[in-house]
């Protein structure tokens, strides 16, 4: 055989080589996007900002936090495309999570995260065994009353809170009766706290360092050491379907990892520090 055509014969072999593997990818990345993308149900963009974990950003027009970029990362590393799913507005915390799970039971999301202790055990949703986020309570009260050094001693006192009835119904499981006022929002909360209008607020840590640095009263406050003991533990949640199992044991393994690598723990921060730039397009107004 010629030179030439031994030439011929190995470029046609390296063609044919290219053609299959080119081939190859068109039918994995028509496999992956016959998928579609990867549903998430999400508070409505009108509910009252829960930094770190929630905001809507009226200026982007997009959601924040750490609930949508951990959202974003489960979907890419699943190589779906992510969407958000807006629930209805709602108007306490049990409420919202009734409007998430209520959307993924009838097939309007895929996944939410949820609570066991705020959720109602279903034979049609499915949770996952992972715990995707620790809600770790605190207690922060002025610098300068006297210190909370039991829970006991919450009940001659007047908490405030944006969302109190979570606060009251976990505390009353230890025996306790506690009065706490609602109150607008977590900076009107904050600086009740601050200026003693009112003795305690139980939310978490991270919520309260970055609105005392941004509200200026960070010597206004301390927190006490006491534990609450009403954490919350939060776990994904989706419909009880093979297909939807398997998605989810997929991501019980990936919420693993990231709690192993330290990313959960990473974004937390890192939503914190993007929220004080956001602070001016939390409503609709300031998107004008």
């Amino acid at each position: 055989m010629r030179f030439k055509d031994i030439t011929m014969c190995k470029l046609t072999s390296h063609y044919i080589l290219l053609l299959m593997i080119y081939c190859f990818c068109l039918v994995g990345n028509s496999s992956a996007q016959t998928q579609g993308p990867l549903r998430f149900a999400i508070d409505h963009r009108s509910t009252e900002p829960l930094p770190p974990y929630r905001w809507f950003n009226h200026c982007s027009n997009n959601f924040r936090g750490v609930l949508s970029d951990l959202y974003t990362r489960l979907a890419t590393d699943l190589g779906r495309e992510p969407v958000f799913v807006e629930a209805p507005p709602a108007s306490s915390l049990l409420e919202l999570m009734q409007g998430t799970t209520g959307m993924v039971l009838n097939g309007d999301a895929d996944f939410t995260i949820a609570s066991p202790s705020l959720t109602a055990e279903n034979k049609r949703a499915l949770m996952g065994s992972q715990v995707v986020l620790r809600n770790r309570p605190t207690i922060v009260q002025s610098s300068t009353a006297a210190n909370i050094d039991s829970l006991k001693t919450l009940e001659s006192l007047t908490g405030v809170a944006v969302n109190p009835e979570h606060i009251i119904n976990g505390l009353s499981r230890q025996g306790l009766k506690l009065s706490i006022k609602a109150s607008p929002s977590m900076e009107q909360a904050l600086m009740d706290i601050a200026q003693r209008r009112a003795d305690y607020w139980i939310t978490d840590r991270h919520t309260v360092h970055h609105l005392a640095k941004s509200l200026d009263v960070v010597q206004q406050l301390r927190f006490s050491s006491i534990e609450v003991g009403v954490t919350s533990r939060f776990y994904l949640y989706t419909q009880n379907t093979a297909a939807h199992a398997a998605q989810l044991k997929k991501i019980d393994g990936l919420i693993q990892r990231y709690e192993v690598s330290g990313y959960l723990d990473y974004l937390i921060l890192d939503s914190v520090r993007y929220w004080i730039k956001d602070k001016g397009c939390l409503t609709v107004s300031s998107s004008r």
